[in-house]
């Protein structure tokens, strides 16, 4: 599908390499290049496969990683020297780091005036915090998404995953780098991608920030249909684990009370009594026994599953979401699959490659 493309990545960690790995299991020709000397954190990561982290495996797959010491002069040639062949460069560096290395894409551009360059950021490649230090969470944080997330007696909670990395970070990158190869077909033009983390994390919360502009009404938590001020919400069952409640329109609103056995209306979303009739009579049964209650009933009632039960659920063997790919030495790994379908091109990601590190 993008098998004319070819990127350089000059990423770490997250956000970058999945990107790329996105690209790379949709047919990209990707060129990873890393630090003879600084390793990737995400190599730290266990458990490790013929000593390479699990996770540094997959969002690299589909990756030839080559080492080059980006201080020496013979390194930038080299780059220069690749330049005119490849199609996209990513960067995940501070602005002005690139361009104090001879690597921008001011200095590119001359080089290869169709070069499509996506710097992904904290902050972006501008603004008063353009050059701060952050992660994931600072970026949450700072978007106000963690003002509304939660019930309104919480503190703002940790996630399980990295929604502003991944879903500002990667995903947007992938996103911006689409729309600019496309632009570039059409006009044979490249150009500069400025993908900030923090404003595409809050640009997520398109809910909560349209109503605000608007009304001047801060959101918090517990407020909304969203974060615990109706009845979608999670509920503890007798043996202590939890259901998920979805049931907000009124068709599902009453296949949901008729699984509860309560009498109710569906114009009570809201109604925090209810809620507590709710969750006393979810607490009476097991997990198990609400699963067989709701299994034939359309009331967007679902079980909250760990992840060995997720990966024995029919549903994911039938969307074929996890393969086995072969290491240099023959072995197999399991992976997570790409997750899109497409009909007309079959994806096949690749184990990630090695080459020699060069000085």
């Amino acid at each position: 599908m993008l098998s004319d493309m070819k990127v350089l990545d000059f990423t770490s960690l997250l956000p970058g390499p999945f990107a790329t790995m996105m690209l790379g299991d949709l047919g990209a020709e990707i060129i990873k290049v890393e630090s003879p000397y600084r390793v990737d954190l995400l190599q730290e990561e266990e458990p490790k496969i013929e000593n390479i982290s699990v996770i540094y495996r997959m969002v690299n797959r589909n990756k030839k990683i080559i080492k080059l010491d980006l201080k020496k002069e013979e390194s930038i040639k080299k780059i220069y020297q690749l330049i005119s062949e490849f199609d996209v460069i990513i960067e995940g560096f501070r602005p002005g780091v690139m361009t104090r290395l001879g690597l921008d894409y001011d200095s590119l551009n001359k080089i290869n005036d169709k070069i499509i360059y996506c710097s992904l950021t904290g902050y972006g490649q501008y603004g008063s915090m353009s050059n701060r230090a952050g992660h994931d969470i600072n970026y949450l944080a700072l978007s106000g998404l963690l003002s509304f997330s939660g019930k309104n007696d919480e503190v703002p909670h940790l996630n399980g995953i990295q929604i502003a990395d991944l879903a500002g970070g990667s995903l947007h990158s992938v996103i911006g780098i689409l729309s600019a190869y496309i632009h570039r077909q059409k006009t044979g033009l490249g150009q500069h991608i400025d993908v900030s983390m923090l404003d595409t994390t809050f640009s997520l919360s398109i809910f909560n920030v349209s109503k605000y502009l608007v009304n001047s009404i801060l959101p918090t938590r517990g407020d909304n249909i969203l974060n615990g001020g109706s009845l979608y919400d999670y509920y503890k069952t007798k043996d202590n684990r939890y259901l998920s409640i979805g049931s907000l329109e009124p068709k599902f609103q009453i296949q949901l009370y008729e699984g509860l056995q309560i009498e109710s209306q569906p114009d009570e979303l809201f109604d925090q009594d209810l809620k507590a009739i709710i969750s006393n009579r979810i607490a009476e049964k097991s997990l198990e026994d609400w699963i067989k209650i709701f299994q034939n009933l359309d009331a967007c009632v679902e079980p909250v599953l760990n992840l060995d039960e997720v990966l024995k659920q029919q549903h994911f063997i039938d969307r074929n979401l996890i393969i086995p790919l072969v290491s240099s030495n023959d072995q197999k790994i399991q992976q997570i699959n790409h997750p899109v379908k497409y009909s007309k091109y079959k994806v096949e990601p690749k184990s990630l490659r090695f080459n020699q590190a060069e000085d």
